[in-house]
This record gives C-alpha cells, sequence and structure tokens, in this order.
C-alpha cells in the first residue's frame, strides 16, 4: 500500500486542533483586550532594536538627512568648480606656452 505523504497545512491545523488554540502569544484578539491602543499612524523601531519611533523622531531625522544632502550637494557644486577653474587654468597656460615658443621660434628665425 502507497504511503501518502499528508501536507503542511494539514499537520498545523491538527496540531492547533490537538493543541486546543494556538498559543497566547500568537492571538491578535489578547492585544486589544489588554488595553494597547493602536495607533492610527504606523510604528517603526530602530534597526535590531525594539525601540519605537516616534513621527517626531521620525521627521526630525528626515529633516537632518535633507540638510546632510544639501551639505554634500554644495560641497560637490565646490568641487566641480574648483575642477573647471584648474582645467581653465592649464588650458590658459597651454596657450600661453604656445605664445610664448611662437614667439621664441619669430625671434629666431629673424
Amino acid at each position: 500500500m502507497p504511503r501518502r505523504m499528508m501536507s503542511t497545512s494539514s499537520s498545523c491545523s491538527s496540531l492547533a486542533a490537538a493543541s486546543g488554540s494556538a498559543p497566547d502569544w500568537l492571538d491578535r484578539t489578547s492585544i486589544a483586550a489588554s488595553g494597547i491602543e493602536q495607533d492610527d499612524e504606523p510604528r517603526t523601531h530602530l534597526r535590531g532594536q525594539n525601540v519605537p519611533l516616534d513621527s517626531l523622531i521620525l521627521m526630525e531625522r528626515e529633516a537632518k538627512r535633507a540638510q546632510a544632502l544639501r551639505v554634500q550637494a554644495e560641497v560637490l557644486k565646490q568641487l566641480k568648480e574648483r575642477e573647471d577653474r584648474k582645467k581653465q587654468e592649464m588650458e590658459r597656460k597651454k596657450i600661453e606656452e604656445r605664445q610664448r615658443d611662437k614667439q621664441l621660434e619669430e625671434q629666431r628665425l629673424r
């Protein structure tokens, strides 16, 4: 007689039926009955910690992040301007060098 594999859902439901009900920590109705109010706004937690963050803290962090991005953009802009000035200065020096070489060549030919 071939053996038939039980599906995991049927085995889980049979375990829950055998034990009576799911563990208390899985029962979400106990949270509402315990008097803990559920916020309308979503709560987030620090990574790796179970500390809830308020919306005020999140707004402060977002403001700091935006300020840091503005500062970073300004620094990048200054670096770009500095690089452009450096390139212009090198071009100017090349042009002056060519002109000086041309003048020296003309003086030699005379």
